[in-house]
């Protein structure tokens, strides 16, 4: 007895008010465009995330008590900016100059505040 191969039920296409079967073809790339699709969404960085979440992941990661410490060591009148903003914030914005400056005190380069603002959204 020989095996077969399941069959993949190919889905309908509409084109102008016409619909159709898709092609193989059509659907191959039906499916490679999806794949890029969640590869992209995967890939996003969010612009924000709530400060609740920023703090987890930080803490996950082991630099949440150094954020204070570094805060703390900065000039004024910045330490007190950046304290008011640490503390007041509800979101932390992954184009705020004070995510940059942690970022590069802490050792992180854009790569890594990216992961972590991934990490951060994807947090429930």
């Amino acid at each position: 007895m020989s095996e077969q191969t399941p069959s993949v039920e190919v889905p309908n296409i509409c084109i102008n008010g016409v619909t159709r079967q898709m092609t193989e073809e059509e659907h191959q790339e039906f499916l490679a465009i999806q794949t890029d699709v969640a590869a992209s969404m995967a890939a996003r960085v969010p612009a924000e995330v709530s400060m609740q979440r920023a703090r987890l992941a930080l803490l996950n990661h082991g630099l949440l008590d150094q954020v204070d410490t570094v805060i703390a060591a900065m000039p004024e009148p910045d330490k007190t900016k950046a304290k008011i903003a640490w503390e007041y914030s509800g979101v932390v914005q992954r184009t705020h100059p004070l995510i940059t400056t942690l970022g590069t005190i802490l050792g992180l380069d854009d790569a890594a505040l990216d992961n972590l603002f991934r990490e951060a959204d994807a947090i429930p």
